[in-house]
């Protein structure tokens, strides 16, 4: 699969850290939990923290940073 992250990882509810924060980091520790995971090397990352990161983040374009993948 060309998939990052495969669409399970939204059947996963998300809840809230002790830091108060939904961490994509426990979600992908549960899905571990329910099927093998082949760990990757990032070469980048954008927090998308704030309502405004996350809006920045869709303008973004990834092709530069992820060009195997095609996006």
């Amino acid at each position: 699969s060309d998939l990052m992250l495969p669409r399970r990882i939204f059947d996963i509810p998300p809840s809230l850290s002790p830091r108060g924060e939904y961490e994509l980091t426990e979600m992908v520790n549960l899905l571990a939990q329910q099927q093998p995971c082949t760990v990757i090397q990032a070469h980048f990352w954008f927090p998308i923290g704030t309502l405004e990161a996350w809006q920045a983040a869709q303008e973004l374009e990834l092709s530069k940073w992820i060009p195997e993948a095609g996006i």
